[in-house]
């Protein structure tokens, strides 16, 4: 794909769950030129209730907009490539060449469906189990792309009959800004779909034809890194004609915007956890039996993967914590805000009572959707808000090096661990425990939080080259 050499930037999107946000870096240094993020408030009430989370892509997209409106169009008129990542999983329907695109300066998705989040819950463990088994090495979850869609040929076929296109948010915003006439999915998003077989980079078609599943929906697949066309149009000052990749998960390019070295793998912990690398050996294949452990395999780029411990549990068990206790608070009839809550629990006495452990899995993992949380070795002397906060905090740590430990690290030939995130940062408990843990065998140091965005526009960089 040939580049302009007067075009100097590159742009990353990523449509993230509660944001959106964008940055430009000069394609020479990487140094970022510009970033902005804003809210995207696109969460919709589902029709099923409770157990749906859906969103409106339009307000996905209005968000994008406002991004990039507040670019100067200096920098704009000098973008040179796009790459987009976001949330993985989701899934979104819509009628090509039918109400949606980009006019008067503005998306237009009038005939699409909701989006179907990664955190959708319409799919129970039960009517999973009914589901034939996938030809692949990853487990199925709610959520998944193509569990959505198996419910909604089950519940709602009326649903599927006003659609002949389905794919990420991603894809969808790809698919309108290269003017596609059928959608293009990378193997990243692909895998994080179910019912896709990585090393044949294909899906499960013959599987799904047979349990009657609207196979015509499925994208077409290419490799990550792919180039899926060109921007057809002048965006907000981005010329017409960039070159726009196949869209890309947000956890692949959180790594990728994070690691410096080959042997590097990041630990990072926002509202969830994870822990990753990339799997050094070029013909590395995960096995069908990789599906039921912690540990998953993730398509990367350039053939490889990642090794992917994601925990369900993070800083939002420290949330949930923090509501507990307000609420314990107000069930005596007093009000505490907050942030004096945290403010008092981030004081806490370091002195821990190794006693006391607490399992912090309170939101199940998607290896053990069963798995709850559990507290052990309650004495006169830990029965405190200081040793409870402070072994919980312990107990996330621990949660994960069970999922994820040194010796697998060091069987993989990781060398240094970076340590990455909102919880990284702003809780010295986490954060100390982290080194202990993982610092006994393998160098850690703290690093800037994964960035998504950045990732995508370092992967636009990487794959869209002079030729």
């Amino acid at each position: 794909m040939e580049v302009d050499d007067k075009s100097f930037l590159s742009l990353g999107i990523d449509l993230g769950t509660t944001s959106v946000k964008v940055t430009l870096i000069d394609k020479e240094s990487h140094e970022v030129e510009y970033t902005v993020s804003e809210l995207n408030h696109a969460d919709v009430i589902s029709d099923v209730g409770s157990c749906g989370f859906e969103q409106n892509p339009s307000l996905i997209f209005a968000a994008l907009q406002k991004c990039l409106l507040q670019i100067p169009q200096n920098l704009t008129h000098n973008v040179c490539c796009i790459g987009i990542s976001g949330q993985m999983h989701g899934l979104v329907l819509w009628k090509a060449d039918d109400g949606c695109g980009y006019s008067n300066e503005q998306f237009v998705t009038k005939n699409s469906s909701n989006l179907y989040t990664w955190q959708d819950q319409r799919c129970t463990p039960d009517f999973i189990s009914a589901f034939p088994k996938p030809d692949s090495h990853q487990h199925l979850a709610t959520g998944f792309g193509c569990t959505t869609l198996f419910w909604l040929a089950k519940h709602q076929p009326e649903v599927l009959c006003k659609y002949d296109c389905a794919g990420s948010i991603m894809d969808f915003l790809v698919t309108i800004l290269c003017g596609l006439d059928r959608p293009t999915m990378s193997t990243q998003i692909a895998a994080s779909w179910g019912y896709f077989n990585t090393s044949t980079r294909s899906w499960n078609s013959d599987i799904l034809k047979e349990a009657g599943f609207p196979v015509h929906l499925l994208p077409w697949v290419v490799e990550s890194g792919t180039v899926a066309g060109t921007l057809q149009f002048d965006w907000c000052g981005v010329p017409a004609g960039t070159p726009i990749l196949a869209a890309l998960g947000d956890l692949q390019c959180s790594i990728l915007s994070c690691i410096k070295e080959e042997n590097d793998a990041v630990l990072n912990i926002s509202t969830s956890c994870q822990l990753a690398f990339p799997i050094q050996l070029q013909d590395f294949k995960p096995s069908h039996t990789d599906s039921a452990g912690p540990v998953s395999y993730f398509p990367y780029f350039s053939g490889r993967y990642l090794a992917v411990a994601a925990s369900l549990n993070g800083g939002n068990v420290l949330a949930q914590f923090v509501k507990m206790l307000q609420q314990w608070f107000s069930y005596f009839g007093i009000t505490i805000d907050e942030n004096k809550v945290w403010e008092k629990l981030m004081n806490s006495d370091e002195n821990l009572d190794e006693t006391l452990r607490i399992s912090p899995t309170v939101f199940g993992e998607r290896h053990a959707p069963n798995k709850r949380g559990s507290v052990c070795g309650l004495t006169e002397r830990n029965l405190n808000v200081d040793q409870i906060f402070v072994s919980l905090c312990h107990g996330l740590v621990s949660n994960l090096y069970q999922m994820m430990p040194c010796a697998f690290l060091m069987e993989c030939n990781v060398k240094r661990v970076i340590a990455t995130g909102s919880v990284v940062d702003r809780n010295k408990f986490v954060k100390d425990h982290i080194f202990r843990a993982y610092g006994k065998y393998i160098p850690v140091v703290q690093g800037k939080t994964t960035d998504s965005a950045l990732g995508a526009s370092l992967a636009a960089i990487k794959f869209i080259k002079k030729t």
